[in-house]
């Protein structure tokens, strides 16, 4: 009995020494056990198993948004290129999902072609069991002859070769590459398709077409002038869905700056012009269309609550990992 006994002195002491070393370490984890498995080791005159589950943590020069039990949902930071400032939203790959719906107006007769979709959060149904932790503005109309979009196997535009693609999976995974839905990176099994012209940046470097300020190439504008109110979104290195936006006056570069100085691999433009970019940040998942968002980019024309209320063109939901 009383080797037993020192046996299981000796145990704990060896997990608060490894435990010690892993928070001196600068690792975060948190403690796993169920009843079962701990009646299972102790029948078994053992110590209960434990398990360490690597969280989601701060990142310096990041200000934290939202944090549940598995650490950091979503974060923000500033980033400022020839005097302008951009809003970097980052929702962390481990922790979100993303889903996609179609506005009331664009695209044309969604209603028809995406039986079951509708133009605001689905706060009935598994958007707001999982809990909303933000929304952002989509792409261009699809008029615009921007590029491709497939919903659910139903071909809305055509696709445009070489143009850059965002693509989410049944399970909110995100993926982004250049070309057509047919050409997504294998094993990757999406459902919603979407193009908006090329890529402003890749292999974390602005693009070559992103120094040309081309109406053609990027976007028409309010009147002649090409510094306009732009948005887009990317991944980062760790996958991190991010988007970039600023209500200032910017060129198609200056928006590539800002999302390489934010860390994107891959980035795109989404909506451009003062009316169309909206961004809604909750610090934590919201589950009925109470309370609100608290981070919003600044200068916006809208209140990311049109995405509550039901919006006009396609736009990105964030929620929670369960």
């Amino acid at each position: 009995m009383r080797a037993a006994a020192r046996l299981k002195r000796r145990r704990r002491l060896t997990l608060i020494v490894v435990s010690a070393a892993l928070v001196a370490a600068g690792t975060t984890f948190y403690v796993t056990t169920s009843r079962e498995s701990a009646g299972a080791a102790l029948s078994a005159n053992e110590e209960p198993t434990v398990t360490t589950v690597p969280k989601e943590a701060p990142e310096a020069a990041w200000t934290v948004v939202g944090r549940g039990r598995n650490g950091v949902f979503s974060d923000k930071k500033q980033v400022t290129v020839g005097g302008i400032n951009f809003l970097a939203a980052r929702f962390r790959k481990a922790t979100t999902k993303l889903s996609w719906h179609p506005g009331s107006e664009d695209p044309p007769n969604a209603s028809k072609s995406l039986p079951g979709m509708t133009n605001k959060i689905d706060f009935p149904g598994q958007e707001g069991h999982d809990g909303v932790l933000g929304a952002f503005n989509g792409a261009f109309k699809l008029s615009a002859d921007s590029g491709g979009l497939k919903v659910r196997g139903e071909v809305l535009a055509p696709f445009k070769p070489g143009y850059a693609t965002i693509a989410i999976d049944a399970d909110g995974r995100v993926a982004m590459w250049a070309g057509a839905a047919y050409q997504a990176p294998k094993g990757f099994v999406g459902v919603v398709f979407r193009q908006n012209l090329q890529f402003l940046v890749e292999g974390s470097r602005v693009t070559p077409p992103a120094k040309n300020p081309s109406q053609g190439l990027w976007g028409g504008t309010v009147g002649p002038v090409l510094r306009q109110s732009r948005t887009g979104v990317g991944l980062d290195g760790s996958g991190n869905l991010v988007y970039v936006a600023t209500m200032g006056k910017c060129l198609p570069l200056e928006l590539a700056q800002a999302m390489v100085q934010a860390g994107l691999v891959k980035g795109m433009e989404l909506d451009i012009n003062p009316y169309w970019p909206i961004l809604g940040m909750a610090p934590k998942p919201l589950h009925k269309p109470a309370g609100g968002f608290t981070v919003t980019l600044p200068g916006s024309q809208h209140s990311p609550f049109v995405f509550v209320e039901g919006w006009i063109r396609d736009f990105f939901v964030v929620t929670a990992q369960r």
